[in-house]
This record gives structure tokens, C-alpha cells and sequence, in this order.
């Protein structure tokens, strides 16, 4: 995972006259290159990128996190399948296929950039309260994470 201060922190490398360090630590290397020749592309990118580092290090950490998520669904299916060879008792899943929680999460899964109240209420058609509980449980349990839509700030749900 990726620090917003560390990478404010090599940014201002660019006082020593290297440029770009906080691009290389984003994962950004082609760009990160040019501001190390161009003297961060002569120095308005560098002060353009003050506003753009905390983006960039999101970016890397949301995709950092996803390839986590698909590693651990590979190992779950690589577990099913060896289960599935061994006759054992079969086990429930903790939230039923088709429930309201299962539509839900499987709604947050489908949009990263997070889903609001109204879009779990038109996936699951019940109420505002019953939706609100039931998101609050969700969050009381670990599954999802609660945050705000930076351009309108309408409160968001992400899968964790």
C-alpha cells in the first residue's frame, strides 16, 4: 500500500533537483522519466502534481487491493475445487445466494466506485429503513466501508 505523505515527501526530491521520484513511487514510470529529464516537465508539472499526488497514490492503492481480491477468489476456487475432490459434508455459504445482502454486495463488487443508498434501494426494492439497516449491518460486519463522493459528497459504499 501507498503513502500520500511519503509520496509528498519524494516530491519534494524536486528541491535537489530530481524531479519525479513521487511518480516513480505511483507506479508511474514513463512520466516519472520524463519529469527526471525535463525537470518535472519544467517544474509546472511538478507544481501541477501538489494537487494530483493524493489521486495517484488512491489509484495505485484501489489497484493494489483489487489484484489482492482476485488472488484471494483464485485461492478460494482452487480451495472449492480441491473440497470438491474429497467428499465432505457441503458447507452453506454465510449469506445466501439472492438475498438482500447478497445483492448488495454483489451491487458494491459490480461498481468500485462505490454505490449510493438509492442504488441499493432500486437493486433490492425495499424501503429506505429496511435499506439503511441493512447497509449499516453490512458495515457492522466488516463488508463494507463507508465513504464520500469527492466532486458531490453524497455518502458512498464500497466493498471491502
Amino acid at each position: 500500500m501507498r503513502n500520500t505523505g511519503l509520496a509528498y515527501l519524494l516530491w519534494l526530491s524536486c528541491v535537489f533537483g530530481v524531479c519525479g521520484v513521487h511518480r516513480f513511487y505511483s507506479k508511474k514510470y514513463i512520466s516519472g522519466l520524463i519529469w527526471l529529464f525535463t525537470g518535472g516537465f519544467l517544474g509546472i508539472g511538478q507544481l501541477i502534481d501538489l494537487f494530483m499526488i493524493p489521486g495517484m497514490v488512491e489509484k495505485e492503492n484501489l489497484k493494489y487491493q483489487l489484484s489482492q481480491q482476485q488472488v484471494g477468489q483464485s485461492y478460494l476456487t482452487h480451495e472449492l475445487v480441491v473440497d470438491q475432490k474429497q467428499p465432505q459434508k457441503p458447507q452453506s455459504l454465510p449469506i445466501a445466494p439472492k438475498s438482500d445482502s447478497y445483492k448488495v454486495l454483489k451491487l458494491a463488487q459490480d461498481h468500485p466506485e462505490g454505490v449510493s443508498i438509492a442504488d441499493c434501494i432500486l437493486a433490492i426494492e425495499k424501503p429506505v429503513q429496511e435499506v439503511k439497516q441493512l447497509l449499516n449491518q453490512l458495515y457492522k460486519s466488516g463488508l463494507l466501508e463507508v465513504g464520500n463522493d469527492q466532486q458531490t459528497g453524497t455518502i458512498r459504499y464500497f466493498l471491502v
